[in-house]
């Protein structure tokens, strides 16, 4: 009798041990579920503020682009307003007034321009 319960607590302590390693292990694969999830959430979140990271650069360089871009643009638009002036003015000091819309010939068939020749002496 005395082997039946000596054996009996034996195979129930192994037992009581054998049911706290079960759930020991399913609390590590618990853990170790949880563990993992958390890393896979930290990487995603990671992953994301990289992505949102990289598009504020590549809109900040487009923005920057097309900054340059228009003050390009406006620094020629001004270089050939400033031009068409030079233009202008050296032609208004080279030419007499009337010379850029009309004949160039002058009057009748003389061959100056007006200015230059007086219609009495072009017939």
């Amino acid at each position: 009798m005395m082997l039946v319960v000596c054996v009996g607590l034996l195979v129930g302590h192994a037992l009581a041990q054998n049911s706290d390693h079960d759930k020991n292990r399913d609390r590590d694969k618990h853990e170790a579920r949880e563990r993992q999830e958390h890393k896979e959430a930290r990487e995603a979140r990671e992953a994301r503020v990289r992505h949102e990271r990289e598009e504020a650069r590549e809109a900040r360089l487009r923005h920057e682009r097309e900054e340059a871009r228009e003050a390009r643009l406006r620094h020629e638009r001004q270089e050939a307003r400033e031009a068409r002036l030079r233009h202008e003015r050296q032609e208004a000091r080279e030419h007499p007034a009337g010379w850029s819309k009309g004949k160039k010939t002058g009057w009748g068939h003389c061959d100056v321009p007006p200015g230059h020749a007086k219609p009495a002496d072009c017939k």
